[in-house]
């Protein structure tokens, strides 16, 4: 196995020695319409074939292989696990084992789950979803959450937090937009430096915070420079709204940012450009594991839309209800 760990080529099924094929057998033939175990094992890319390596060798070691009735999926690159149909005695086999336990186990889009206990990290990580018939899965997770309360913050650890707001200025009075961002940066840079900025669009302001270790640093930092530039605003006859889009301003009446940056771009986006009058918040994570930060995102992606659905914030288009509840992201 060091051998063809190091190398790129995918590994054989008439190469494994003969008790790994004969743990497989019976397990493999159909996948991806596959005839046979040896079939379906050739046919993969070896990060899959290593990834169902992986998970019998650590099942045969806890004693819980026999339980895989028949692999479903594999899973190698982005993230070491298995999709499988079970026998049916997997759950009450796991209920009774000391070493497994139900606590954070169970995610949103499943029926149940298990964690292997008294392991912080590589810990394996059974999880169920209830159909006809029930589909098991089985990965290794980075960190246990049950292993140790340190052990569960120990990934957070690894992570950090930058936000940025762009919010709009206008007026108090018409709560239209209106172009004097100048104004709130000639203070606002003496007190916050490069954690306040000017945008493309002079009703805009944007501030950052710093670079936090975690949610309660942004927070702290977040706070902050909202009170420090929405006392800016008021000192100038002023106000900030955060939203999506504005509901009735116009941004055919917005004065462009005195900065060549801008100039090039609507130099060559024209109304495209003139026209991008929204508003925004970013929430930047910092992950020193490049690799670990792809496996992050592509994860995260089946959220977006539910992240979107919860964070709407602009119905409105130049005093039209536009019916859609994020016309931004139009």
């Amino acid at each position: 196995m060091s051998d063809a760990g190091q190398s790129t080529n995918p590994l054989r099924w008439s190469g494994l020695p003969c008790e790994i094929r004969e743990s497989l057998t019976g397990k493999l033939a159909g996948l991806w319409q596959s005839p046979t175990d040896a079939a379906a094992f050739d046919s993969w890319s070896l990060d899959k074939q290593q990834a169902v390596l992986l998970v019998l060798g650590r099942l045969q070691a806890k004693g819980l292989w026999h339980l895989v009735r028949r692999i479903a999926n594999v899973y190698g690159e982005g993230g070491v696990g298995i999709q499988f149909l079970a026998w049916p005695m997997i759950e009450s086999t796991l209920s009774r084992r000391k070493d497994f336990t139900r606590l954070f186990a169970n995610h949103r889009d499943t029926s149940g789950g298990f964690y292997e206990k008294n392991r912080d990290e590589a810990v394996l990580h059974f999880l169920f979803q209830e159909g006809d018939p029930r589909q098991w899965y089985v990965h290794f997770d980075h960190y246990s959450p049950v292993h140790s309360i340190l052990g569960a913050l120990k990934m957070f650890d690894q992570f950090t937090l930058g936000i940025e707001e762009e919010f709009q200025i206008i007026d108090p009075e018409t709560r239209e937009l209106r172009s004097h961002v100048a104004e709130i940066l000639e203070e606002g840079r003496m007190l916050l430096g490069e954690q306040i900025k000017p945008e493309m669009i002079q009703s805009m302001v944007e501030v950052g915070t710093g670079i936090c270790r975690n949610i309660q640093e942004a927070r702290t930092d977040i706070t902050r420079l909202r009170s420090i530039i929405s006392g800016l605003a008021n000192k100038n006859g002023l106000a900030i709204a955060a939203a999506s889009t504005h509901p009735i301003s116009r941004w055919q009446d917005q004065k462009i940012f005195d900065d060549e940056r801008y100039e090039l771009l609507v130099q060559e986006l024209q109304t495209v450009a003139r026209s991008l009058l929204i508003f925004g918040l970013h929430v930047h994570v910092g992950m020193a594991d490049r690799e670990r930060a792809i496996h992050i995102m592509n994860a995260a992606r089946y959220f977006l839309p539910h992240v979107l659905a919860l964070s709407t914030s602009s119905p409105f288009w130049m005093g039209h209800n536009t019916g859609l509840k994020s016309y931004r992201t139009e």
